[in-house]
């Protein structure tokens, strides 16, 4: 999503291999700094401490309501939610990048839509 960042927080933050892997699926910026040119920028350019704190703050709340949700709410009002939420980012996708990120599989999905087309049409 436009305006989105990401990154591996434990593994920039003990200098180990990811087990994560991102993918990019339409174009994307990638930005990468060193742990040792973050703490420069820390130490050294006013406000770049507090700016990374605020996303991380951003980000560790929002992965923590998607947590949330994914372990308390039911599949198919997940993908209600996320079509709600982001209704651009629905359209630009796959079936399968969705169920990915829902945590469910893309034949769910696609049931999913096949419903509410079926309720769209009755």
């Amino acid at each position: 999503m436009e305006g989105w960042w990401l990154a591996d927080i434990d593994s920039f933050t003990h200098q180990h291999p990811s087990q994560l892997n991102i993918d990019d699926i339409e174009e994307s910026e990638i930005l990468m700094i060193s742990k040792n040119d973050k703490e420069y920028a820390y130490n050294h350019i006013p406000g770049i401490e507090k700016l990374f704190r605020v996303m991380t703050q951003r980000f560790y709340v929002a992965l923590q309501r998607r947590m949330i949700e994914n372990l308390s709410v039911q599949s198919d009002q997940r993908y209600l939610n996320f079509i709600k939420k982001y209704p651009l980012l629905a359209q630009r996708l796959t079936d399968v990048h969705i169920a990915a990120y829902l945590s469910i599989s893309h034949e769910f999905v696609s049931r999913i839509r096949h419903k509410i087309v079926q309720k769209k049409l009755l």
